[in-house]
């Protein structure tokens, strides 16, 4: 029985992995241009593929980011198959919270130079760098996002009624700046 879930599994991780291909999500997703239109989307999170799809899928998945990410550059100094699939595991370890939309976002921003100028080279470090400074701006927009949905459900009385968003923001944003500081 677990020998046919897990071929179940992976038929369903290659449908799902040409479904969702990096090429495809850039014109699906291609609405997304802020943090808010991230929550917006509604696209899965690594987390909730590796549930799914089973351990390998999100890694699998950012390697195809990563891979078209090297291919559109035009930087001499590629990343190697074996520096995508490092850094595909540090970004899936570091942040597995991250959706589809938030993926897409980033490489879109790296691509447009918001990020700086890539000076002939595209590396683990730097695609690091880029998750950290999204992740760091996805929960100080979060942040506020929640705040404002919070202050709008004031009632007539005074009394505010409980919003779990923001509580789940603040808790993501405390275990971010803790893991960062442990790092240090």
């Amino acid at each position: 029985m677990e020998k046919e879930n897990k071929a179940l599994q992976t038929k369903n991780a290659k449908t799902f992995l040409t479904e969702y291909k990096p090429q495809s999500m850039m014109q699906r997703l291609d609405h997304v241009r802020s943090v808010p239109d991230i929550f917006r989307a509604k696209t899965p999170s690594l987390a909730r593929l590796k549930k799914e799809y089973g351990e390998r899928l999100p890694v699998d998945y950012l390697m195809l980011w990563i891979l078209a990410i090297n291919d559109m550059v035009n930087v001499g100094n590629k990343m190697t198959a074996f520096q995508i699939e490092y850094t595909a595991k540090l970004i899936y370890k570091e942040n597995p919270l991250l959706t589809i939309a938030d993926i897409k976002f980033v490489f879109d921003k790296a691509v447009s130079g918001a990020f700086g100028e890539l000076y002939n080279r595209i590396d683990s470090a730097m695609i690091c760098t880029w998750f950290r400074k999204h992740w760091s701006e996805r929960l100080d927009i979060g942040e506020q996002v929640s705040q404002e949905q919070h202050e709008a459900t004031v009632d007539k009385g005074g009394e505010r009624s409980y919003d779990a968003e923001k509580v789940k923001m603040r808790e993501a944003k405390k275990q971010y700046l803790q893991s960062k500081t442990k790092e240090k």
